[in-house]
C-alpha cells in the first residue's frame, strides 16, 4: 500500500509541481557554454554546447537542465544550415550563412543567438594524380576544391617534396628537373591530395644538320 501511494505520487503529483514551477519562468537567457568563446562562427559538421539559464519572478536563476529542457525545446531557423541532434548541441549544417537559435519552454521564448556557419572542405579532384614528365620539360596541372555548401574554389597550394627533382609553380606546371620519384601536395585548408611524379629521361626534341664543307682543288 505504501508503495502504491508512492508510485501514484511520482506519477501524478511530481510532473504537475514541474509544470507549474516551469510555468514561473519570466526569462529564459541562452549563451554559449565556454565563456572563451570569441565570436559566435561554427564551421560546418562541427559542435557547439549552449546553456539555457531561466530566471524566476524572486530573482533567483538556475542553469536549465536536459529535465527541463528537451530536444524538442531547441529551436534553429534553418536545419539545413544548423541543427541540434542534443539537446544543448548544435551542429553546423551543410549550408553555409547564418542562422538563428533560440530556446522555447512553456510559452517563455529565450534570447535569440545569431550564429554564422562557415563551410569546409570536403574534397580536392586533381585533373591527375599521376604525371611522367621527362627531364627539362613541363606538365600542367589543375585542381579544384569542393566545399560542404557545393561551393568550389582552385585557390589550392602546390608543393614538391624534392625541389631537386621537380619543381611546381603556383598554377600546378610541374618541370621535371632530374630522373627520379617526388610527390607534390596538393593542399586547401586541412585538406590535401598527393600527386606521384616520375620523371624520365630527357627526350630529343630536335636534330640539326649542319652541311660538311667540301672543298675541291683544281687539277
Amino acid at each position: 500500500m505504501i508503495l502504491s501511494v508512492r508510485n501514484l505520487f511520482l506519477v501524478i503529483f511530481v510532473p504537475i509541481i514541474i509544470l507549474l514551477t516551469g510555468c514561473r519562468l519570466e526569462r529564459i537567457e541562452i549563451r554559449p557554454a565556454s565563456p572563451t568563446t570569441p565570436k559566435l562562427t561554427l564551421s560546418s559538421g562541427n559542435e557547439q554546447a549552449f546553456v539555457a539559464v531561466g530566471y524566476l519572478p524572486d530573482g533567483s536563476s538556475r542553469v536549465l537542465t536536459d529535465a527541463d529542457l528537451t530536444l524538442n525545446n531547441w529551436k534553429t531557423s534553418d536545419d539545413n544550415k544548423g541543427y541540434f541532434n542534443k539537446p544543448g548541441i548544435l551542429t553546423g549544417g551543410n549550408a553555409s550563412g547564418e542562422v538563428v537559435i533560440f530556446v522555447r519552454k512553456f510559452g517563455v521564448t529565450s534570447n535569440k543567438l545569431n550564429i554564422t556557419i562557415e563551410p569546409v572542405v570536403k574534397e580536392i579532384n586533381v585533373s591527375s594524380t599521376y604525371v611522367s614528365v621527362p627531364k627539362g620539360l613541363t606538365q600542367n596541372l589543375s585542381a579544384t576544391a569542393t566545399y560542404s555548401d557545393g561551393s568550389v574554389s582552385d585557390s589550392v597550394s602546390w608543393t614538391s617534396n624534392d625541389k631537386d627533382i621537380i619543381s611546381v609553380s603556383e598554377a600546378g606546371e610541374i618541370k621535371g628537373l632530374q630522373e627520379g620519384e617526388a610527390t607534390v601536395t596538393v593542399q586547401i585548408d586541412n585538406v590535401r591530395k598527393i600527386v606521384n611524379v616520375d620523371v624520365t629521361p630527357a627526350l630529343i626534341t630536335k636534330i640539326e644538320v649542319k652541311p660538311i664543307p667540301v672543298i675541291i682543288e683544281d687539277a
